[in-house]
């Protein structure tokens, strides 16, 4: 902003909630020709009571409101504003009804609603719905005039080369023998009395996966073969990692391995406030 804009005014939105009431109500008062404000997508979620209507809206790192369901894209879905723009350069994993709840904030009326969307192009399967790509051409081309992509192919000039490496693990034996009676107690329940309870099922699958990362995240005194693997991957390398891992029992545990302490790990997950997430970055 400071780099294409004379003397902005640019105001950050943080601190308490007082505090940000207090900002918001500035933001309706404010008459500069310039003025730029700054918020993550939590405080938005939290204040939305209280923000004002805009000229612009620029929503960046847009993926993060991909979910029609979470509270942030229902928040950004409620301000308004003369012209918005979307900005991602994350891909997205073929899932049009993700494509749909951005498009949607941009243009609702070309978007159309979330269940129109699903009777249009929705597929059903066994829980629900499976794919959202029926007849998607049709939707493609709706939404052609106010997107704007570049394909992996024009970019591919601009990018480093990418080196990726994979290691497939053997658990060990008492991870093995978790699994395996996890594994058998599910099929039991299944064939027993699952009685179309497709949500406990889908509970009962996650276990078997927290088992494969580490079985310590049920609680049983087993550690995984992945940290050790972790561990002697960083003892390879000389620069700094990142390392990512979906659940955030899983990111603790590595954060913690004995192993790990002397490259001085920093934690960040969904339950690191706000104000401590720019200083970990």
């Amino acid at each position: 902003i400071e780099k294409w804009f004379m003397d902005p005014d640019i105001l950050i939105i943080g601190g308490p909630f007082s505090k940000r009431v207090k900002l918001w109500k500035s933001v309706k008062e404010q008459r500069a020709e310039q003025l730029f404000v700054i918020a993550n997508y939590d405080i938005l979620a939290a204040d939305i009571q209280h923000i004002p209507s805009v000229d612009v809206l620029i929503v960046d790192e847009a993926t993060a409101i991909k979910s029609h369901n979470a509270k942030r894209t229902k928040a950004v879905q409620k301000l308004r504003s003369k012209y918005t723009f979307l900005l991602t350069g994350t891909p997205f994993d073929n899932n049009y009804l993700e494509l749909h709840s951005l498009i949607y904030v941009v243009n609702p009326l070309i978007a159309g609603s979330k269940w129109k969307f699903l009777k249009e192009h929705g597929v059903k399967g066994f829980f629900g719905y499976e794919r959202y790509d029926k007849d998607i051409d049709r939707f493609i081309a709706k939404i052609a005039p106010i997107m704007i992509r570049r394909s992996k192919e024009d970019v591919l000039t601009e990018l480093p080369p990418k080196l990726e490496y994979r290691r497939l693990l053997d658990m060990s034996d008492a991870q093995l023998k978790l699994y395996q009676k996890y594994s058998r107690e599910f099929k039991h329940w299944y064939d027993n009395e699952c009685d179309g309870n497709y949500a406990n099922a889908l509970v009962r699958l996650l276990r078997l996966r927290q088992i494969c990362d580490d079985p310590r995240i049920l609680g049983h005194d087993v550690k995984s073969v992945k940290i050790e693997t972790v561990c002697d991957i960083m003892a390879e390398m000389s620069a700094k990692a990142i390392i990512f891992t979906e659940f955030a029992t899983m990111a603790k545990l590595i954060a913690n391995e004995s192993g790990l302490q002397q490259y001085n790990p920093m934690l960040l997950t969904g339950e690191t406030p706000a104000d401590e997430r720019l200083a970990v970055i």
